[in-house]
């Protein structure tokens, strides 16, 4: 059973935030004052997923601040023809915005104690398949579940690729029921 964070808070500067509400503003904007209260909540609640959402939102930062050159008509690869552009959170790839903490808290959810690419992905591309997400990149997986998760860059492309059919039976199914579901909670 998920745990309901709308009822848990944290202190910040600015007074109480709910722990929903604090990871929901994480997932696009770094607030250090929010990551902090989410560390102490953690730590006071011994709350490894919410350790592990702040521990994202400050590597997400330090990612983005050492991003590559900025994009100037000087620095662009000539080969490529492609603008150089700021890497895009998970977050990003969810449909709704508004429900894309809880997307990937249920993605979390159904990974854990996978070991086996497929099996890890397998949420994924329900999540896919129901239309919460767009297909991710290798860049915006790793960005919020870690490359450690999968052996290659290959296994993410195989089993996120739309034009293969990896994944059939009744835990796909349910799966993707579940997304569906999230989706239409609180309409």
């Amino acid at each position: 059973m998920e745990k309901n964070y709308r009822h848990e808070f944290i202190e910040t500067e600015q007074g109480q935030v709910s722990v929903a509400k604090a990871l929901s503003i994480l997932l696009v904007y770094y607030v250090d004052d929010l990551v902090m209260g989410l560390y102490d909540y953690a730590s006071d609640h011994h709350d490894r997923y919410i350790s592990e959402c702040a521990r994202a939102a400050r590597k997400r930062k330090q990612m983005r601040s050492v991003g590559g050159p900025v994009a100037s008509p000087g620095n662009l690869p000539r080969t490529s023809g492609l603008a150089i552009t700021k890497p895009r959170t998970f977050a990003s790839t969810v449909v709704d915005a508004s429900k894309a903490h809880e997307v990937i808290m249920l993605l979390r959810q159904l990974m854990e104690g996978k070991t086996k690419p497929k099996d890890v992905l397998m949420p994924v591309r329900a999540a896919m398949e129901a239309g919460v997400i767009r297909r991710p990149t290798w860049e915006e997986f790793c960005q919020e579940f870690g490359s450690y998760r999968l052996k290659s860059k290959t296994s993410f492309s195989d089993y996120t690729n739309p034009d293969n059919k990896p994944y059939a039976g009744a835990d796909f199914e349910m799966m993707k029921d579940k997304f569906r579901r999230l989706l239409t909670e609180g309409q």
